[in-house]
């Protein structure tokens, strides 16, 4: 069976694409199928992750002459998740900018996952809700809705229509699949990202042994969108009580937000893979991220996920996927950070049963999917 995939596998973002990669992985090693991914990138999304984007306002300026002061970091890091995409993800041999120059010449497409149904991402498109002509049946694995529940937007009906269409429809989060049910004639399943259903082999091939212990020492690896300024304060603070060096990874939060002045480090290298090593090389990992935090359980680090309790009550995607693992009590709120015990290690005694279950229920879904489009 021939399956296309359509995703943000493009995007310059390493979530995006170690997902990607995952559900490739487990299309290929599990179901033996021949796997690509539509090469499909809106001009937007490529204007998104270019070095110099479109700006609308002064930040933006400010940004890209950051950029052109460290222009080589910058090529640097776009050629890092180019090589990655080009290396390790099987790409359609066309590259498509519209739903015009689709082909279908596939048994099965999946659309998912990631946030690919966040109707206010800057690179959404309705082709990622199947608007383009095909004759394979269409379903969806993991798609996530972010905090944007459809049934408020203008376009609801435009949604319902698309959506509608798909075979079959399973999405990451519990808000998501109530909002959808509102508004699809199929049932909605609730399934673990791909980055879990995953084999952990996998993850260890991408990694290395590199000696990041000698290189940094007792390190915390700060991961994530850090919602504001006062992200970093509360880091920096983390920092100094817990003794321990702060390394990034991505170049321009840390440059964007002066994080040399903090104190911190910024890794070299960008690539998702080096993403994988910081993680497991780490003594500490402190995030705000869906993907950093499903890459700390994988590797049973010490972890927090940081998020502040005024945030869009609608985006469940942390809060959900805690409650998937069982480790709500890896939420630090930010407001009140200084009451946690930063030192408590975490219990990872269950996980493996946890994980477990997780698998179940997506292959399970993957399985009945395909009896019955296979009829």
């Amino acid at each position: 069976m021939k399956v296309g995939i359509i995703t943000y596998h493009a995007s310059h973002n390493i979530g995006s694409m170690l997902q990607s990669y995952a559900l490739q992985n487990v299309f290929r090693e599990n179901y033996k199928f021949d796997v690509e991914f539509v090469d499909y990138s809106s001009e937007a999304q490529r204007d998104m992750y270019s070095i110099y984007p479109k700006v609308s306002n002064y930040k933006g300026v400010i940004k890209n002459i950051i950029s052109f002061l460290f222009y080589k970091k910058f090529q640097q890091r776009f050629e890092q998740f180019e090589n990655f995409k080009l290396k390790y993800l099987k790409l359609s041999k066309k590259n498509i900018s519209n739903s015009k120059d689709f082909h279908d010449v596939y048994d099965l497409i999946v659309c998912g996952s990631d946030q690919i149904w966040n109707v206010n991402c800057f690179d959404y498109t309705y082709f990622y809700m199947g608007d383009f002509s095909h004759k394979a049946p269409v379903i969806s694995y993991a798609a996530s809705l972010g905090g944007q529940n459809l049934l408020n937007s203008k376009n609801c009906f435009i949604y319902k229509e698309l959506l509608n269409k798909f075979d079959a429809i399973s999405v990451r989060e519990e808000n998501g699949s109530l909002w959808l049910r509102d508004i699809c004639d199929t049932d909605i399943e609730i399934v673990p990202d791909p980055t879990i259903l995953a084999e952990f082999n996998i993850w260890h091939d991408l990694s290395n042994e590199a000696d990041y212990e000698n290189k940094y020492g007792d390190y915390i690896f700060f991961y994530g969108v850090p919602f504001s300024k006062k992200t970093y304060s509360i880091i920096q603070k983390i920092s100094k009580k817990l003794n321990k060096k702060v390394v990034m990874i991505d170049y321009k939060s840390y440059l964007y937000n002066f994080c040399k002045f903090r104190g911190f480090v910024v890794h070299g290298e960008t690539s998702p893979i080096d993403f994988i090593n910081l993680v497991k090389h780490a003594s500490l990992v402190i995030t705000t991220s869906y993907h950093g935090t499903i890459f700390s359980t994988i590797f049973k680090k010490n972890f927090w996920t940081l998020t502040y309790k005024e945030t869009n009550k609608d985006d469940d995607r942390i809060t959900y996927l805690l409650e998937q693992l069982d480790f709500r009590d890896r939420m630090i709120f930010m407001e009140d950070y200084e009451s946690y015990d930063l030192t408590a290690d975490v219990d990872y005694s269950n996980y493996k049963e946890t994980i477990n279950g997780l698998k179940k229920v997506g292959f399970s879904y993957i399985d009945e999917t395909l009896k019955k489009i296979c009829v």
